[in-house]
């Protein structure tokens, strides 16, 4: 019970107090979602997100699995950190600097612990099996239901 509510603050902390903006904070989300292959976290957010700002035709091509190729400084910082974080599993001198000549230390912490919340939802979203709405499309061209497969089939 104990490690639930902390979840819970944690979730309701990245969500809603953190110090970025609502356009980052959903954008953590989506690369979090994109990370673990979420379909039901992407759906769920990635009309949040574009509402808030962050580049539609950026969103596709993160959803396919290729560079965004964000152009505002904070969303191509704040990507490239979490990317580094999540797949190679260390942030690169130059890419920590850049966040943090952005965000602050305060801001890099923040930014480690929306993506490491919104990681563990992704991840529980497919633990439990959590579908996509079926009225809302099928994100991830390497994605069925919760298994990959081939890009194109």
């Amino acid at each position: 019970m104990e490690l639930a509510h902390w979840v819970e603050n944690l979730g309701a902390y990245c969500r809603n107090r953190s110090r970025f903006p609502q356009r980052l904070r959903e954008l953590s989300v989506l690369i979090a979602a994109r990370h673990f292959d979420s379909q039901a976290a992407w759906n769920a957010h990635i009309q949040q997100a574009v509402e808030e700002g962050v580049p539609a035709e950026c969103l596709d091509r993160l959803a396919r699995g290729e560079d965004p190729a964000f152009e505002a400084e904070d969303e191509r910082v704040f990507h490239a950190f979490a990317h580094e974080m999540l797949h190679d599993h260390f942030v690169t001198d130059e890419t920590c600097a850049a966040a943090l000549a952005l965000f602050g230390e305060d801001g890099v912490l923040d930014l480690i612990g929306c993506v490491g919340s919104f990681s563990m939802s992704a991840m529980m979203l497919n633990t439990f099996h959590v579908p996509i709405r079926p009225h809302l499309p099928r994100p991830f061209p390497d994605v069925d239901g919760f298994r990959r497969v081939p890009a194109d089939g």
